[in-house]
């Protein structure tokens, strides 16, 4: 169906998205930057998030242009090297603006 497990992958993306979903539902910005357990879980999915991107063979990547692959694994770098300098106002405006795009990008591949 997709090459390399590509489908399962996306899955899992699609699963940690709902998990972001899930952390931040009815949470404000600033119960977000103050509440470690959240902001955390949020991190941490993130990351999650990013590992799983570069699981997904580069061939399929470049099948779906529109979709920054790039940026993403990109951004579970920045995440995990440089984790004392995470601006939490650039991680609330990424999982409220660009998750959802990504989600329904995402779920259009899988309903190819």
């Amino acid at each position: 169906m997709r090459p390399d497990n590509a489908e399962k992958h996306i899955e899992e993306i699609l699963r940690l998205i709902g998990e972001i979903e899930g952390f931040l539902q009815g949470v404000s910005f600033d119960e977000f930057e103050h509440k470690r357990s959240i902001n955390y879980s949020v991190l941490y999915a993130l990351l999650l998030i990013g590992e799983t991107v570069k699981k997904i063979p580069l061939s399929f990547r470049a099948m779906h242009p529109n979709i920054p692959w790039k940026e993403i694994a990109g951004m579970r770098d920045v995440l995990i090297h440089d984790y004392l300098e995470t601006d939490l106002e650039i991680v609330w405006k990424t999982v409220q603006k660009s998750l959802p795009e990504l989600k329904n990008e995402l779920s259009k591949i899988l309903n190819e």
